[in-house]
């Protein structure tokens, strides 16, 4: 009986071994900050002027073109773009190269942004203004800002073009019509009740594009006002892993039920 443990000394010989563990990690552990940003895109109010144009305002597609930006933002090639315009993104691509010398360049450059890309976490809701949540974690807070303030500045650069390519378009699709009509309007000669109705058409398809280009001023307006950003990123104070707290509480939580595991195993031996 002299060589059985006692069973509160076993626990807090395991729960000490295994508190001292996890000190240790958390005193080693590569820290992680988290750094986040929020934008909200509100959806259009303006009513729509010309007829038979491109329909941005709608609630759905409103929702569509935020899902599409979410995709979007994510491609390869976005991040591609990155690596050109950040500093710290070439020196942490040099890094990666070193580690990965072994890798040609178009497979080691699109390992290294599907690395960084594993860092990013974007959420959306959609809804009457698109919101987008960006946050990064990363060792070095800075370059976590960095990546962040990109992705916020490639979302409003592409809901600009995208505000303004719908309705470029149709213009360019009516200039095209008017033109045709023209020379219609030319050809028709002596019959006139079919140059009547050219001319009908072509003073349709003038009104239209002139609301149209009456719209594309007002948007041009407004647009400057639907772009809100909610939450600017910042560096944070302190670092969000290891947890102290969580890592304690898991290592006291292992040492207790290691410990008890350990003494009902000897008891078990030495009644056999």
């Amino acid at each position: 009986m002299r060589n059985k443990i006692p069973w509160l000394k076993a626990i807090l010989i395991f729960t000490i071994g295994f508190v001292f563990i996890g000190v240790t990690y958390c005193f080693f552990a590569r820290p992680l900050y988290e750094v986040s940003g929020t934008v909200t895109i509100i959806r259009p109010s303006l009513p729509p002027i010309a007829a038979d144009t491109p329909e941005p305002r709608n609630r759905w597609v409103w929702i569509r073109d935020g899902l599409s930006f979410k995709e979007i933002l994510l491609q390869d090639n976005i991040f591609s773009d990155f690596i050109d315009e950040s500093e710290t993104l070439q020196k942490r691509y040099k890094k990666f190269a070193l580690k990965y010398s072994m890798l040609k360049s178009d497979d080691l450059k699109v390992n290294f942004i599907h690395h960084v890309k594993k860092e990013i976490n974007l959420m959306y809701t959609g809804g009457d203004s698109n919101t987008f949540i960006f946050t990064v974690r990363d060792s070095n807070p800075i370059f976590a800002k960095e990546l962040v303030n990109m992705l916020i500045s490639n979302l409003q650069k592409m809901f600009e073009d995208m505000l303004y390519a719908r309705n470029e378009e149709y213009l360019q699709v009516l200039e095209r019509k008017m033109k045709s009509l023209e020379l219609q309007n030319n050809n028709a000669g002596s019959d006139g009740l079919s140059a009547t109705l050219v001319s009908h058409q072509l003073a349709s398809l003038e009104d239209a594009y002139g609301k149209l280009s009456v719209e594309n001023i007002l948007q041009n307006v407004q647009s400057k006002k639907l772009v809100k950003i909610i939450s600017h990123p910042n560096i944070p104070l302190f670092a969000v892993w290891p947890r102290w707290d969580l890592v304690l509480l898991f290592s006291t939580t292992l040492g207790v039920f290691s410990g008890s595991l350990f003494h009902n195993l000897r008891s078990g031996e030495r009644e056999e």
